[in-house]
């Protein structure tokens, strides 16, 4: 394994442990938590738990202070190569219905990818329904893209 692979592998395993301890330590792998966060209700009550949202811009501040910094440093991908980051400002159709459904089924389910794949290990119940549920969205997103994607040119008269 080159020193590259393995620096980039390390930093990947860091970044994941400390997400992953983060989603633990605020709630955002407790489907109770979630709702009750969703639950805008609450507020008056004084039973509305702010934890998810601080964490959630803490994980945002964090990740552009580490994109920044490593678009800084280095300017190239994994392999060496130039891979300047680009920037758009285009809202398309498919970011907000993905929005849209990734708001949804966290709203409604109170998991998360990550935390579906934690709990699935713990409480396979709830889990397998949500996964599975992800699981057909990512079949269904392929086929709609690739039936976008179709060739839908004349055929080439040439022999």
């Amino acid at each position: 394994m080159s020193r590259s692979l393995l620096l980039t592998a390390t930093g990947v395993l860091a970044s994941g442990i400390l997400f992953g301890v983060g989603a633990a330590l605020s709630g955002l792998t407790d489907p109770d938590q979630m709702v009750a966060f969703f639950d805008l209700g609450r507020i008056p009550e004084g039973t509305w738990n702010p934890l998810p949202l601080a964490a959630l811009v803490i994980a945002l501040i964090l990740s552009m202070a580490a994109i920044r910094l490593s678009y800084r440093r280095h300017h190239r991908d994994p392999e060496g190569h130039a891979a300047p980051i680009r920037f758009t400002n285009r809202i398309d159709g498919k970011m907000l219905l993905g929005a849209v459904l990734f708001g949804a089924g966290w709203g409604i389910s109170g998991l998360l990818p990550e935390a579906a794949i934690a709990a699935f290990a713990g409480s396979p119940g709830n889990a397998t329904l949500f996964l599975g549920a992800m699981a057909v969205g990512f079949v269904a997103a392929n086929a709609g893209m690739a039936y976008r994607k179709r060739d839908t040119s004349p055929p080439d008269p040439s022999p």
